[in-house]
């Protein structure tokens, strides 16, 4: 089974983690790692180094909050091992879909469902809504006028 760990600014690893819990159930080799304010990125470095040395060779699917920033820079430089994968943008979603996939994939798999999960997660639900209200008032006014042709009321 594949490792998994989240590299976020804050506590925002932390929550994900327990709230992932929350929906699955209490998950092994899930791990996370906080930049807390103040924190210099190498005890960072130090720490996600120490932790993944730990596991030896096993796959580990690294998932960081954002691109460009100290957790991804940290994080980042595992990205060449062969038995690491790092994919940013972690949400709940794609946490979530991870946990549920990651018994019979291999890291490089699971990033890539870590990715799907991701976009197929964010959404612009107001847009979504109208979308569908406008979809289901065609389908409805559709139905009423083939209704009225097939009855020979005209």
């Amino acid at each position: 089974m594949t490792q998994i760990v989240l590299v976020t600014h804050g506590k925002l690893g932390d929550e994900l983690l327990r709230t992932a819990e929350m929906i699955v159930g209490r998950q092994d080799k899930l791990h996370s790692l906080s930049l807390l304010a103040g924190e210099r990125p190498d005890s960072l470095q130090d720490r996600l180094d120490g932790m993944l040395q730990s596991f030896g060779y096993e796959d580990v699917l690294i998932l960081v909050d954002m691109p460009g920033g100290t957790p991804y820079n940290v994080a980042i430089r595992w990205a060449k091992a062969p038995h690491v994968e790092c994919v940013t943008g972690v949400n709940l979603s794609m946490l979530v879909e991870t946990l549920v996939g990651r018994s019979k994939v291999t890291a490089r798999e699971l990033a890539g469902i870590a990715v799907q999960a991701g976009r197929e997660s964010v959404k612009n639900a107001g847009s979504f809504l109208k979308q569908q209200v406008a979809e289901s008032s065609r389908t409805v006014q559709g139905e009423g006028e083939y209704s009225r042709i097939g009855s020979g009321a005209d």
